[in-house]
Formats: structure tokens, sequence, C-alpha cells
């Protein structure tokens, strides 16, 4: 109930970043790579507010075999919450 109005927005910071922390060091353990591909599920992403570096995170994700899914209503969401330029740039990229 707390992410539909943001307030849970840190709360989903804070998993992600876990999500990513952990996810690295073993990619780091297994030698700069995941020997099986991990995927990251956002469903109503653009309810959890701005998520910080997106790309950036997105970008050295990929190279290590983990990716993103993002399910979002309509694209009018994002670019409300992102703007549309980095919204745009986002999506290119994730998709």
């Amino acid at each position: 109930e707390h992410l539909m109005d943001g307030s849970g927005e840190t709360l989903i910071k804070l998993i992600n970043r876990q999500v990513d922390r952990v996810a690295l060091q073993e990619s780091a353990r297994q030698g700069g790579t995941l020997a099986i591909h991990v995927e990251k599920v956002f469903d109503e992403f653009n309810s959890f507010g701005r998520q910080g570096n997106m790309m950036r995170s997105t970008a050295t994700n990929r190279e290590r075999n983990i990716g993103m899914t993002i399910g979002v209503q309509n694209s009018s969401q994002g670019r409300l919450v992102y703007g549309d330029l980095y919204y745009s740039a986002m999506t290119e990229n994730v998709i």
C-alpha cells in the first residue's frame, strides 16, 4: 500500500541496492560474469518513484549477465517520473 503513493521509494532503493550488491559480488567471485543469467523484474515500475542511476546500473549489470525487466502501464507515467529525455534514453537502453 505504501508503494502506490511513493512513500515506499526508499525501501525499494535499499532492496534494489542490496540485490545488486549480492549479484555483483557473486559475479566477481565467478570471474566477472555470472554463469547463469539473473533477471530483476520491476512490475509497476513507475509507482516506485525515481530510482537514481538506472542507466548506469543497467549497463553495469548487463556486463555481468544481470538483466532488468520493467513493467509499466504506459510511457506517460515514466516520463512524468523521470522526464522525457531520461525516460526515453533509459527505456531504449533497457528494452
